[in-house]
């Protein structure tokens, strides 16, 4: 499973963050939309990352905080999971996601399987109030 980041933000505060908590070597690919003409809504940042992973859009997930990273990472083929600041949870624009989480603390591996598994091949995860397993996931942080 390949795992990357893919993100709005510049590089400089990307490895800030990510190296504050030593988390930098954990990601196969990190890419900011700073190297894409267009940021997010558009897919660019999505499809560049999956073409530089060598995976297939449609065979990756996106973890996303915003309305327009969902709609980025939805528009480029891949499945999403949202999880909004509580304080936008009811604006529109998450519902596109397969699922929206109050908090990251949700991911367990009951919604991974659900996930990454698709006809039975497991799906590389890319990058964030549907019924994926059969328990309501209700929506929360935008």
């Amino acid at each position: 499973m390949s795992l990357a980041v893919a993100s709005s933000s510049y590089y400089q505060i990307i490895d800030a963050v990510l190296g504050r908590f030593d988390l930098l070597s954990r990601f196969d690919l990190v890419y900011s939309a700073e190297d894409e003409k267009l940021g997010k809504p558009y897919p660019a940042i999505y499809l560049s990352a999956a073409r530089k992973l060598g995976v297939d859009p449609s065979e990756g997930v996106a973890i996303e905080d915003s309305r327009h990273g969902v709609r980025s990472a939805k528009s480029a083929g891949y499945r999403c999971v949202a999880v909004p600041q509580e304080r936008y949870v009811d604006r529109a624009g998450y519902h596109e996601a397969e699922v929206v989480l109050r908090s990251l603390a949700e991911v367990d591996g009951i919604l991974w399987r659900r996930l990454l598994v698709a006809d039975g091949d497991a799906l590389p995860l890319a990058g964030s109030a549907s019924q994926l397993d059969g328990r309501s996931r209700s929506a929360v942080r935008g």
